[in-house]
């Protein structure tokens, strides 16, 4: 399938960038101060919320390194169409869509999985 509408992939490909750089925010500001607090409240939080916590981190670093894994592709997939020859490289385009589109949908499945454990957590802190 050939990017015959230049300007429309150049625009969804900023809106993943956006929405990339947002979850680089959110998700790096939550494990960040998730820890900060587990660190400095050891004592205070229950350890039924352990199990918890580690796996809101784990999936908030998955979503972080799934959106770098895409920004590497996407900025892949731009070498390749200056690089390659229009055929070849219109014969591999698809590939390297499904390749950025699983890439992110995990990666934003395990960000909003990741935030929804740590909010479920500091709910248990907050109200046990």
């Amino acid at each position: 399938m050939p990017e015959e509408n230049h300007d429309e992939w150049k625009e969804l490909r900023s809106r993943v960038d956006s929405l990339g750089s947002a979850v680089f925010l959110v998700a790096g500001g939550a494990l960040t101060l998730s820890v900060s607090v587990r660190v400095n409240a050891k004592s205070f939080i229950d350890a039924s919320l352990k199990p918890q916590v580690e796996w809101s981190w784990y999936l908030l670093l998955a979503s972080i390194i799934c959106f770098v894994l895409l920004k590497v592709s996407l900025i892949a997939q731009a070498f390749m169409r200056h690089a390659m020859k229009p055929d070849a490289f219109n014969q591999v385009v698809c590939r390297t869509n499904i390749v950025g589109w699983s890439i992110g949908v995990i990666g934003l499945l395990t960000f909003m999985v990741g935030m929804c454990l740590m909010v479920r957590a500091a709910i248990g802190a907050v109200f046990t």
